[in-house]
């Protein structure tokens, strides 16, 4: 929730108190594993040398054809050392472990799907400073489940007439159906409340 832009907030903590008032039980946790698997994106993550495995050749010979920023952050991973690659696979297994256990007893984890709203194309491109902080913002929430092995779901959770914002049901990989399930319901409940 850290830098949350103010229409996320209203939106995401309307939608919690609709879930409350519902019957659902809502619990505010500290979660310290959520904190260290966004640590693991540091230094580009997975991202960055795998995503450099797969274009290099394609890449070498076409690089004019990619957006100037992706092709940077690509080729960012040119130089990620194999060493720190296995051992940020060691370190994501932990973290993993750790969210499983945090897990249990809950049937999902919510939180805002991105921690801002979109930017438009005209903010999100005026240089290079602004592409990269936005882009990094708008993937850290749903970047989270992925470095978890996590399943999730997006609802939307604004009002008519109010930025776009949305609402992630997640949980741990293998549990889909269950957070699907889950999702239906608050789905079911925000849509109940809008009317």
């Amino acid at each position: 929730f850290d830098d949350i832009d103010s229409e996320v907030s209203t939106s995401f903590e309307r939608s919690v108190a609709t879930l409350r008032a519902a019957g659902a039980t809502v619990i505010e946790r500290e979660a310290p594993a959520l904190d260290r698997a966004n640590n693991l994106f540091a230094g580009g993550g997975f991202s960055s040398p795998e995503s450099f495995q797969i274009h290099r050749p394609i890449l070498a010979e076409h690089r004019d054809k990619y957006d100037p920023r992706v092709a940077d952050r690509i080729a960012a991973g040119e130089g990620f050392p194999a060493a720190d690659y296995i051992q940020l696979g060691f370190d994501r297994a932990a973290v993993i472990a750790e969210a499983t256990e945090f897990m249990r007893g809950f049937d999902a984890i919510i939180y805002p799907t991105c921690p801002m709203v979109a930017p438009t194309i005209a903010e999100a491109t005026k240089d290079d400073a602004s592409y990269v902080k936005i882009n990094l913002t708008l993937l850290r929430n749903p970047g989270l489940t992925n470095m978890l092995d996590g399943c999730a779901a997006s609802l939307p959770c604004h009002r008519q007439g109010e930025a776009p914002v949305g609402l992630t049901v997640a949980g741990m990989g293998g549990s889909d159906e269950h957070i699907l399930s889950v999702a239906g319901g608050i789905e079911a409940a925000l849509a109940a409340s809008a009317q």
